[in-house]
């Protein structure tokens, strides 16, 4: 039997500034927020990243003005050589996150037009069956 992932909440199209952290070292790790939603987002990466790395992140959403902070934790090093990647970036899923934020989070994001998925399930499954 085939397992696909199914995304619980939408992602949001959100270019926003703030700071990511290495969360041991305090180095930057970048300062743009591509996209997000109210489980993680999508960090444009000046700095090299690596799977399971903790990261301190901030960001302010550029419509409504709100800041958030929260621990977050490396699950995915998009490379950047692909057709339709961002560049080189990293996917964080928040792991410490108040929860009222959070929920501020998904509201706010609601004014945010939803991106579209980079490679869909449809196209996995395609391509499993090949």
């Amino acid at each position: 039997m085939l397992h696909l992932k199914v995304r619980r909440t939408t992602r949001h199209a959100v270019h926003a500034r703030g700071q990511a952290v290495d969360a041991r070292r305090f180095t930057l790790l970048g300062e743009r927020i591509l996209d997000a939603s109210a489980e993680g987002c999508l960090l444009a990466c000046d700095a090299e990243a690596t799977v399971g790395q903790r990261v301190l992140l901030t960001f302010q959403l550029p419509k409504r003005g709100t800041w958030f902070d929260a621990e977050a934790e490396v699950v995915r090093v998009i490379e950047g050589n692909r057709y339709g990647d961002p560049g080189y970036a990293a996917a964080l899923r928040y792991i410490d996150f108040n929860r009222a934020d959070r929920l501020a989070l998904g509201v706010d994001l609601r004014a945010h037009p939803m991106t579209n998925e980079q490679r869909s399930p449809v196209k996995r499954l395609k391509a499993l069956a090949l």
